[in-house]
């Protein structure tokens, strides 16, 4: 789902059928190497707010999702690292796939606005598949729910807890 029209097989056992493959069409927004401080972003999009440069707050979850993917891939044991350096955490499979988009223009489900960088890839999620030493993934040339391999380098997006709300005394 990478880069160089690798295969991925999800097995009918997971109660997902299909072959997938990566889009070469659809490989990175049309600003490729970009580093988050380069690419301009709006200060709001439908359905999420700015927070900082480079994070979103979604309206409806409250989830603070940070908005740039990086092109460089890492294990799931590296992108969980990365994260929690972050103060953050990889999302769960079900908050990754809430993010998808069916009103996509280029083919990539994950929204234009407010993520940049790799949106068609394959983003790894915290969730494990049960019985195995693997991860859940979504790939967002076309949305699937895909089970990452132990050790399987993919993008990574962090995700952070809804702030607490303030209580009135």
């Amino acid at each position: 789902m990478r880069s160089g029209g690798r295969w991925w097989t999800v097995p009918a056992s997971l109660g997902l059928v299909g072959l997938f493959a990566y889009s070469a069409a659809c490989a990175v927004d049309s600003e490729p190497e970009l580093s988050s401080s380069d690419a301009p972003r709006p200060a709001s999009c439908p359905g999420f707010e700015a927070v900082g440069a480079d994070e979103a707050t979604d309206l409806r979850t409250g989830l603070r999702w940070e908005t740039f993917l990086e092109l460089s891939l890492l294990t799931h044991q590296q992108a969980s690292e990365r994260c929690a350096a972050r103060g953050a955490r990889l999302p769960t499979r079900e908050e990754v796939l809430g993010l998808r988009s069916a009103g996509s223009t280029d083919g990539c489900m994950l929204p234009a606005c407010p993520f940049r960088g790799d949106r068609c890839a394959t983003v790894q999620c915290g969730s494990a598949v049960p019985g195995t030493d693997a991860h859940w993934g979504v790939t967002f040339t076309g949305g699937a729910l895909v089970m990452v391999a132990a050790g399987q380098p993919e993008v990574s997006l962090c995700v952070r807890e809804p702030l607490p709300t303030a209580t009135s005394p």
